[in-house]
């Protein structure tokens, strides 16, 4: 078990000295005629209800919250709601004989996710100097799923039936650094990127301080991470950096004058600036 070990440890040592480990991010994107974006997420509405869909995590989750928005108690038949993948129907509640939301308060639920792994197509470039696109229609996309649910309110017998159809419209193949970008904080205000973000607070810094930010939309979109080690140069990058920093809950770039002046106020907060 040692001699495994060690041969392992001695492999990777090898590895870090002759590659580099590049970092990607597949991207995929759904769609759906029945559910429109809202305020960063996904939403679907009726006159009795609202269904909030929150797909983004690593390999997607058909998690939604349904807000009950009568005076009654909205019921959920179980025995006719199902999460529907390519075609296969799958039961959203087990043992439970029905599903109660009181007036005007949400349940959410969550199901498994919706890929197992990451979407390989010939015509899609794994890795990408900067980003490769594919593009899909509901005919040919590779994964189309169903939210599927019956109910009904207070004691009426009069059921409701929501069928939000989704479908995944395109993937996209990021190196990393292109899959985010960085945004001086205070330039995007009311954002909520962080706590601090106001154009007031800026000003207080003595450095400039960036937040992080994806390059697209995260309301109907999940991803993949994946890695590769290789001695090529595979992918592009402006050499521009930036480093987290706890003190402020925010990046900033190295190798200048505000960054030696702002490391310097850390190690003596009451030094007058040279």
């Amino acid at each position: 078990m040692k001699h495994n070990l060690l041969s392992l440890l001695v492999v990777a040592m090898l590895l870090s000295s002759c590659s580099q480990l590049y970092n990607f991010v597949q991207v995929l994107e759904a769609q759906s005629s029945s559910v429109k974006s809202e305020d960063g997420r996904l939403v679907y509405e009726d006159e009795n209800c609202t269904i909030y869909y929150a797909l983004w995590s690593e390999g997607g989750k058909a998690t939604f919250a349904i807000y009950n928005k009568t005076d009654e108690m909205l019921i959920v038949d179980p025995s006719k709601s199902f999460f529907i993948k390519n075609g296969i129907a799958q039961d959203y509640f087990s043992g439970e004989p029905v599903i109660a939301i009181p007036s005007h308060a949400q349940r959410i639920m969550s199901e498994s996710p919706l890929m197992e792994g990451l979407l390989l197509d010939c015509d899609l470039d794994r890795y990408p100097a900067e980003k490769a696109s594919i593009s899909y229609d509901e005919t040919n996309s590779p994964l189309r799923f169903t939210n599927y649910i019956t109910y009904h309110i207070g004691n009426s017998t009069q059921e409701k039936v929501i069928e939000n159809k989704f479908y995944i419209a395109k993937v996209t193949n990021y190196a990393e650094p292109y899959s985010r970008t960085f945004v001086e904080r205070g330039k995007r205000p009311c954002q909520n990127m962080t706590s601090d973000d106001s154009e007031n607070y800026k000003d207080t810094y003595p450095t400039k301080v960036y937040d992080m930010v994806y390059v697209f939309d995260r309301s109907n979109r999940f991803y993949f991470e994946y890695h590769k080690w290789s001695k090529r140069k595979l992918y592009k990058t402006d050499g521009k950096k930036y480093y987290f920093n706890e003190a402020y809950n925010g990046y900033t770039t190295a190798g200048s004058n505000e960054e030696a002046d702002y490391k310097q106020r850390l190690l003596n907060p009451f030094a007058k600036p040279e």
